[in-house]
């Protein structure tokens, strides 16, 4: 019997691989692409020779897009020379006397990095605002890292499925709690967007302003069908640590906003007023 369900043989991939929480998987078929971590992983779970065949093969329908394959960089026998890894500029940053706007438009290689290099040049007396608007999700190594920088060993999500046990997610315990923190989220905030507020807002590290996200947090998968049509299934959906899920619901703010009020306006009066509160200024 298979221990491990496609669900969490690919939550776990994404978080160790990081691919995009939301994006279309779908099925490919060459076996140059296993990625050797996963057959060792797969190995050493003590699966028979033809489970290891099954879960082999989930892998690399469920990791490999079939835009092209993403993993190429970890093919067995692949030539020493590789292209350098691109690290996209997702983060912007506006310092205001006593807060910074700390922007994301979208978790990609290096996100959590920017944002604590940033985090690093902040003053005593500024809070944070991270700006999660029209963030429609990304990389969920990523989104746990980031959320790392603001919680210490705190549950980040979980990774559900009908069929097997829960899989959680927790900060690495490196995160600073000496400023405070507002996030601000809208209708365009997404996946994994949503999973870095709702485990800040959950764990009261921030206070969330704006309006109610997307509500998009779930595993899919896309299966072809005898007659070349495609059919993509939910196989998993991750909860927030609170237990309330996040796809279909999506995340709601501490403090709403109107359509016609300045939620930046709104986040950085709030992000003072608590930073104020902490400092004792």
């Amino acid at each position: 019997m298979i221990k491990r369900s496609t669900a969490l043989i690919v939550a776990g991939l994404m978080l160790m691989f990081g691919i995009a929480i939301g994006d279309q998987l779908l099925p490919r078929t060459s076996k140059d692409s296993v990625l050797p971590e996963v057959t060792e992983l797969i190995i050493n779970e003590g699966y028979s020779i033809t489970q290891q065949q099954t879960l082999t093969n989930v892998a690399i329908d469920a990791m490999l897009r079939a835009a092209g394959d993403q993993w190429g960089r970890y093919q067995r026998d692949a030539v020493a020379a590789q292209e350098p890894q691109v690290v996209t500029q997702t983060v912007s940053v506006t310092p205001l006397k006593r807060a910074a706007v700390i922007k994301i438009s979208y978790f990609s290689v290096g996100t959590s990095k920017q944002v604590k290099q940033e985090l690093a040049n902040l003053t005593n007396n500024q809070g944070v605002v991270l700006d999660l608007r029209d963030n429609n999700g990304g990389l969920l190594a990523e989104a746990v890292a980031t959320a790392s920088l603001f919680l210490e060993e705190e549950l980040v999500t979980t990774v559900t499925s009908r069929a097997d046990e829960p899989v959680t997610l927790y900060a690495d315990g490196s995160g600073k709690k000496n400023f405070s923190v507002v996030v601000l989220i809208n209708a365009g905030t997404a996946s994994s967007a949503e999973i870095v507020a709702s485990a800040l807002q959950d764990h009261g590290r921030a206070v969330v302003v704006g309006s109610r996200s997307f509500g998009k947090a779930s595993v899919q998968e896309t299966f072809e069908l005898p007659d070349n049509s495609k059919l993509m299934l939910t196989v998993g959906r991750f909860i927030r640590p609170s237990g309330l899920e996040i796809d279909g619901l999506g995340v709601m703010p501490d403090v709403p906003v109107a359509a016609t009020g300045d939620p930046l306006k709104m986040a950085v009066n709030v992000a003072v007023g608590l930073n104020a509160a902490v400092s004792g200024k």
